[in-house]
């Protein structure tokens, strides 16, 4: 773009020789053809870069004493975070007992460039289901949640994955794949996708730019959110929800929504009397779906009259999990906080 910009003022000054003013503007254009091949080799293409396998626990055994520092992606109006999986982390850190700080992720620094990540013992890496697997394989997690449900004086203590029946493994995992796939891309469609998602609407994305890019230099903001829009469009139709109609994207997300809230029926968790890490997973997706005051749709309308368990389980979880936190506000655990536990044998 830099080099297009500057060829005509080239080409314009009879200072240079008509071979000189061919040879810049061959340069230029051949710069400008390659920026563009990259970016569409970037933003339509799987890169086949190798990724390293991300530690399944520690590799210090005094690990377990240091902190974490989460990465979250924060977000506006009443949501605990833009992002259901920021969401799931962060809930899943506070029931578990994991001594924890919370700060704003930077993107440049996001591994395999996406959020949430974590930092500990110098290590850095991120998806959630592999944060939490770690998460069990290095600390005492059964111990370090009853720790924090009686220093906290509530009830029911949270329960890890593993400690779970064959059984209720399974649910969890259904439940998981249920948030995380078809009711994470509804929502995301009616925030990102425009007139392409439930919500039908370009408002929409205009308040998705309102409310995540501001802090984004004015004169490049237009250019990189369409950047990154059509990154997000591009996965969204390698997934296959944008490819149906707006009202199809509804009845599928309708049926999603209908299925949990049949699990979860009058319990208080979905496995239940105690919250595990599927009502992580849930609470996250659900919270962010209810948020309809910036982005009103069909789905939310549907989430409030017809699931109204859904809509309780969400006040009760927030209570529990989110009481002391205001609405996108992520304050870091106090270090002065933290207690070593007892290592996992």
């Amino acid at each position: 773009g830099c080099s297009l910009f500057f060829l005509p003022v080239i080409m314009s000054n009879t200072f240079f020789e008509p071979k000189v003013v061919s040879a810049v503007a061959v340069g230029a254009i051949t710069l400008c053809l390659l920026q563009v091949s990259y970016f569409i080799k970037s933003t339509f293409f799987v890169s086949n870069k190798h990724v390293a396998d991300v530690p399944s626990e520690c590799r210090d055994k005094d690990g377990y004493k240091k902190l974490i520092t989460a990465y979250v992606f924060d977000g506006p109006g009443r949501g605990i975070s833009g992002s259901q999986f920021s969401t799931k982390l962060t809930m899943y850190l506070r029931l578990a007992g994991v001594p924890h700080a919370v700060k704003l992720a930077q993107f440049e620094k996001a591994p395999k460039g996406k959020t949430p990540y974590i930092e500990h013992d110098g290590e850095t890496f991120g998806d959630t289901q592999l944060i939490i697997r770690y998460l069990e394989n290095t600390f005492d997690l059964p111990k370090m949640a009853a720790n924090v449900a009686k220093a906290n004086g509530t009830a029911p203590v949270f329960i890890p994955f593993s400690a779970l029946s064959p059984e209720d493994q399974a649910v969890s995992d259904l439940i998981r794949l249920t948030c995380e796939g078809e009711l994470y891309w509804a929502v995301a469609l009616i925030r990102w996708g425009g007139t392409f998602g439930i919500g039908q609407s370009e408002v929409h994305w205009i308040k998705t730019c309102e409310a995540y890019f501001m802090a984004i230099p004015s004169f490049i903001r237009g250019i990189l959110t369409s950047m990154i829009r059509v990154s997000f469009l591009r996965d969204a139709w390698g997934q296959g929800l944008i490819r149906h109609s707006p009202n199809d994207q509804l009845y599928l997300a309708q049926r999603a929504l209908k299925s949990i809230s049949t699990i979860l029926g009058k319990k208080k968790f979905f496995l239940g009397d105690a919250p595990s890490e599927c009502d992580c997973c849930a609470f996250g997706c659900l919270e962010n779906g209810l948020e309809d005051t910036t982005w009103p749709s069909a789905l939310s309308v549907y989430l409030r009259n017809e699931c109204p368990n859904l809509v309780d389980y969400v006040a009760r979880v927030r209570a529990l999990a989110f009481a002391d936190v205001p609405p996108s506000d992520l304050r870091p655990a106090s270090k002065e906080s933290y207690i070593p536990y007892p290592r996992k044998e």
